[in-house]
């Protein structure tokens, strides 16, 4: 019976141990932290490319994003929304969303080409971008939030 205990005690210790410990170092990234936001509304033009935040440190970034159209314009047409930013391969640029200028309920954008939230890879004292481009008409609304992962 003591030798149970005794195995038990010290699997129990060992698996503590382990709990505890992990690859990061103290003081360094915990999780993830907002970084940027951005909230327009009543919005009528095209924005052109606009610095949401220049990158702080190199590392994994999720960007979440929104975009509707709450009064209807020229129907067909569409806002889209694009995304940038640089990684280690180079200047990088995506779709994020596009508006179809449908009435409720409807009149939200959906993921154009990738699915959104999006993650990506910034590269330390870079721009991050964002751009809504179209003639849809009528007013738009565009919101993004940006966090740090890793």
């Amino acid at each position: 019976m003591n030798k149970a205990l005794a195995v038990a005690v010290i699997l129990l210790g060992a698996l503590a141990i382990g709990f505890a410990t992990n690859n990061t170092p103290a003081g360094t990234f915990a999780g993830p932290r907002v970084i940027a936001k951005v909230a327009l509304t009543n919005q009528t033009a095209n924005i052109p490319i606009t610095t949401i935040f220049n990158v702080p440190a190199t590392g994994v970034y999720r960007v979440s994003a929104y975009l509707t159209q709450p009064v209807l314009g020229n129907n067909g047409y569409s806002w889209e929304l694009a995304f940038g930013w640089t990684d280690d391969s180079g200047a990088e640029w995506v779709g994020l969303l596009y508006d179809n200028g449908q009435p409720p309920p409807q009149d939200y954008a959906v993921p154009e080409a990738v699915s959104v939230p999006f993650t990506f890879s910034a590269v330390a004292g870079t721009p991050v971008t964002y751009q809504v481009y179209g003639n849809a008409g009528g007013t738009y609304e565009v919101y993004l939030v940006v966090e740090r992962l890793i």
